[in-house]
């Protein structure tokens, strides 16, 4: 039926062309240049020839459908939103993609939302590479800066759940390296769990590249400057291992007493690197990397330099003037875990609904009368367009559900606020449901992670269903995930994009 409607508009607009083009052409054969001018023959044949299509397409439908269509733009819109449940959405959310594009002059921008795990909308505004003129689109390979902390996660808490790690036992346990840390002249402890929880009392990054030891429980941060303007964030140096990058701030004292104040580091991500090497008895590089394939994430790379990274986008800021340039060059292997990664919006949606079918698949109790639902919703389940025989659907409905990349309880205590921290779980940002008063604002549960490196800006947002009901899922109440989530990448950093994501997750959400 859609196709039926668009084709209504495409041969009146193509009859109306043609009538156009045909007056202009028989005007222009009658009359030959003169002083050199030549008629716009060219032009005419090239509208004559799409109205040519028009009209093939006229008389193909002519019996079928009437051509008689308000071409009204705000009638093609509701035509075309009536047969698209997503398409009010992602019209909308484009609106404010823009909004966000314009007030921050971000030169390239990228959004991708899945629903209940399947990709509704992926879409590039703006350019990749501003000097060479290439677009961005959904391909488009971007630094998602401090998302790499939540990928990373993964990867501590699979070897959790393996039982080779302890996230609260002492750091040194796993890297023996790293020096025993005093606190107000006594020896605390730093676990695992706090480095994931910006609990450690690890600084971040500091204005020089090493500085002076301050009195032991001062801080020697420099919180007053903004993040991007400390000169070590700012690094070309390449870091070949761990040890090298720890070395950078192993021996400096600790600004909090660990485990009693949040203190966002980056740094601290590397000692939790350093402690995956160590249990996966292999290079975190390669660990990590192992784990990209096994989820599936093919587009999810190391930020390096001199590797040849197809559809990689350029990186810009602005100078002081506003005037927007190239962002410096550097090197962001001494914080691969913490923000070291590259990725497209396509990958980060499938990590975020691996997590979130890892949240929703509660074991064997979920499935028990799996054959019996599917029977009943096989028209639902299986995607017409691609399970058509009955064979497929046989397969389909008598297959064995697979298990999470990670338990369901994993999932629930990384997404766990960590006390005394009311809003930080282990490795993501945690926003509790809340609503203080009847007929007030209320807020979903959601977890989330943003991201700001040099010349780059991101987030990464999911929305777990609190029920198997949504008005736009095609997809039956028996399948997992349940869920929005919303990316969004920027090749410029100081971007705050969380708010936007928020907004357009709320333009998907029927629930």
């Amino acid at each position: 039926m859609f196709r039926k409607k668009i084709y209504a508009c495409v041969e009146t607009v193509s009859s109306r062309l043609w009538y156009k083009s045909s007056k202009q052409f028989f005007k222009h054969s009658h009359s030959y240049p003169t002083n050199g001018q030549t008629f716009p023959f060219t032009q005419t044949l090239v509208v004559s020839a799409a109205a040519a299509f028009g009209i093939t397409l006229y008389i193909a439908h002519k019996n079928k459908i009437s051509c008689e269509i308000d071409l009204n733009p705000r009638k093609v819109i509701e035509i075309i939103e009536k047969d698209d449940p997503y398409e009010k959405a992602i019209r909308k959310s484009r609106d404010i993609v823009q909004r966000v594009k314009d007030e921050y002059g971000i030169p390239g921008l990228v959004v991708g939302v899945s629903i209940d795990g399947r990709t509704v909308w992926e879409e590039g505004f703006g350019y990749a590479d501003v000097e060479n003129r290439v677009m961005c689109t959904s391909d488009s390979v971007m630094r998602i800066a401090s998302i790499s902390k939540s990928i990373t996660m993964a990867a501590v808490a699979k070897l959790w759940e393996q039982g080779k790690l302890d996230v609260d036992k002492p750091v040194q346990e796993y890297v023996p390296s790293f020096p025993q840390k005093y606190f107000g002249g006594k020896p605390v402890t730093i676990t695992c769990r706090q480095l994931v929880s910006h609990l450690g009392g690890i600084r971040h990054y500091s204005e020089e590249k090493s500085e002076p030891k301050k009195t032991d429980g001062k801080s020697n941060s420099t919180d007053k400057k903004e993040e991007m303007d400390l000169k070590e964030y700012y690094l070309t140096t390449k870091y070949n291992d761990l040890q090298s990058a720890l070395d950078m701030f192993k021996d400096d004292p600790l600004v909090e007493n660990p485990g009693t104040k949040f203190l966002y580091s980056t740094h601290g991500w590397t000692l939790v690197s350093a402690i995956v090497e160590a249990v996966a008895k292999e290079q975190f590089t390669v660990h990590i990397t192992k784990m990209f394939k096994t989820l599936g994430l093919n587009n999810t790379y190391l930020d390096e330099n001199d590797v040849l990274i197809y559809n990689r986008s350029r990186n810009y800021m602005k100078n002081r003037k506003g005037n927007l340039i190239n962002a410096p060059y550097v090197d962001n292997s001494y914080k691969w875990a913490g923000g070291g990664f590259l990725s497209t919006v396509g990958d980060l949606l499938q990590f975020a609904n691996a997590m979130l079918y890892s949240l929703q698949a509660k074991g064997p109790n979920v499935f028990s009368n799996i054959n019996t639902v599917l029977k009943k919703n096989s028209e639902n389940c299986i995607d017409k367009e691609k399970s058509n025989n009955d064979d497929q659907l046989s397969n389909s409905v008598n297959q064995k559900p697979l298990p999470g990349f990670l338990n369901s309880k994993t999932i629930e205590a990384m997404w766990e606020p960590v006390p005394p921290v009311p809003n930080y779980g282990m490795g993501w940002s945690v926003h509790l449901q809340k609503q203080e008063c009847e007929f007030c604002n209320k807020s979903k549960f959601c977890v989330y992670h943003t991201g700001s490196a040099v010349g780059a800006s991101s987030v990464l947002l999911i929305v777990p269903a609190k029920n198997s009901k949504n008005k736009h899922s095609d997809s039956a109440s028996c399948s997992i995930p349940k869920g929005i989530a919303v990316a969004v990448l920027s090749n410029m950093h100081n971007v705050s994009l969380l708010a936007a994501a928020l907004k357009i997750s709320k333009q998907f959400d029927t629930q």
